[in-house]
């Protein structure tokens, strides 16, 4: 099999760029193309679901390993959310830190109240005096399923009761909770459900923030304490799944085919990785159209790597 690689190195074996694990040292590869196409890749849920989106998406996520600085509004929030729930369904510090540490000492704009987070700490602080905030587990619990002749797939679970370890949860955090259903959630569920055999059920718990807006001249404190008093018993659902509603064996075979059609794409390059049109605008605008849009140009002002530190000095590798 002739290396497909321009810059591979071969005066030390398998590349002298090989970093181990299947990743590169070049600063502009992440991970190594030549590894991915003789070895069946290890999956994930998001893995699966940016191949199936668009090849293309996949390569600048896997191969180059970019991710945009600027997170999306929807994205940044889902992420503070998960770290606030994290704290709170563990019992361990204050569950809003997250979000206090997110605000900007000086809003840049004129409008006071920085709106999406505001709208969380409102959102929150209501949950923080529910029933719901009352589970206690393991939360961003890691699973592993690896089963002779099928990829490895890996991921990690929002909340699962360490107690019995038959019952999960999965949160989001968002404004459309009609969105999640069991057509929507069934790959992400079905890949949980291979990952933990002792698991039942897993509980999918929408949390929707009030849809209203800061008034003229609202502070704000007020804004956040209006959030907070418009929360009610439609703010949070809960809608429970069972193993035996899933089509497990059916996502196996997905899971396998997906890696042959990963390997095989990555033994043609690049070019193997083809773009999906389709898929640039549905569901949303992709993240890397500026990219596919400038023909292939990466710009380091909107794009990161894998594994460099953002501005607070957090790395990005998972």
């Amino acid at each position: 099999m002739n290396p497909i690689c321009e810059r591979i190195d071969l005066t030390v074996k398998p590349c002298a760029h090989y970093a181990g694990d299947g990743l590169c040292r070049l600063k502009t590869v992440f991970r190594c193309i030549e590894y991915v196409r003789r070895r069946e890749p290890e999956l994930s849920y998001s893995q699966m679901s940016s191949w199936g989106r668009c090849k293309r998406l996949w390569y600048y996520e896997q191969i180059l390993g970019l991710e945009p600085i600027e997170v999306p509004r929807a994205l940044a929030s889902g992420k503070l959310a998960s770290e606030v729930l994290d704290l709170i369904h563990t019992g361990d510090g204050n569950p809003l830190a997250p979000i206090l540490k997110a605000y900007k000492p000086e809003p840049e704009t004129e409008d006071k109240v920085e709106t999406m987070l505001a709208s969380l700490e409102g959102t929150f602080r209501w949950y923080l005096n529910s029933q719901y905030c009352e589970l206690r587990g393991r939360t961003q619990y890691p699973f592993q399923w690896d089963e002779e002749g099928y990829p490895r797939i890996r991921g990690f679970l929002d909340l699962v009761i360490m107690s019995e370890e038959t019952l999960a949860y999965e949160f989001k955090y968002t404004g459309n909770p009609d969105r999640y259903d069991a057509f929507t959630v069934s790959d992400q569920l079905s890949a949980y459900f291979l990952g933990v055999p002792k698991l039942q059920r897993i509980t999918l718990r929408t949390i929707t923030p009030p849809n209203i807006k800061p008034k003229k001249n609202e502070s704000q404190a007020q804004y956040i304490e209006r959030v907070t008093q418009s929360c009610n018993g439609s703010t949070v659902k809960d809608t429970h799944y069972w193993r035996s509603e899933f089509g497990l064996k059916s996502y196996k075979e997905k899971a396998r085919w997906i890696s042959k059609e990963i390997m095989e794409a990555c033994s043609r390059g690049e070019q193997g990785c083809y773009q999906n049109l389709n898929g640039c605008y549905a569901p949303g605008e992709c993240k890397f159209l500026p990219v596919c849009t400038a023909g292939g140009a990466i710009s380091e002002t909107i794009y990161r790597r894998k594994g460099e530190p953002d501005e607070t000095g957090t790395s990005n590798i998972d």
